[in-house]
């Protein structure tokens, strides 16, 4: 993912892409039986996509906050650990 990263020239492009991907995996699970790539997997890549491109960008508490959320759910969504982190930012 890094390396996928790291190569585009077009994050937003990557990122949308990739969203795609994940909602017609998430389409796909909803149908009992068909083989593809699991919507999670999809989404952790996205997300992780996006906190990427939003760390490329980072101009203030608020960038970096998105790309503390997007980060941590591409690692599975602890709300909890946002939080901490935030409040570590705060202070």
């Amino acid at each position: 993912m890094l390396e996928l990263c790291e190569g585009s020239s077009d994050l937003d492009g990557l990122v949308a892409e990739l969203d795609d991907v994940a909602w017609q995996a998430q389409v796909a699970d909803e149908r009992a039986g068909q083989a593809g790539l699991s919507y999670d997997d999809v989404f952790r890549r996205a997300r992780a996509a996006e906190s990427w491109r939003q760390a490329a960008v980072t101009t203030g508490l608020d960038t970096a906050s998105d790309a503390i959320y997007e980060a941590l759910h591409a690692l599975g969504g602890d709300s909890e650990a946002e939080v901490r982190v935030v409040e570590l930012l705060n202070t």
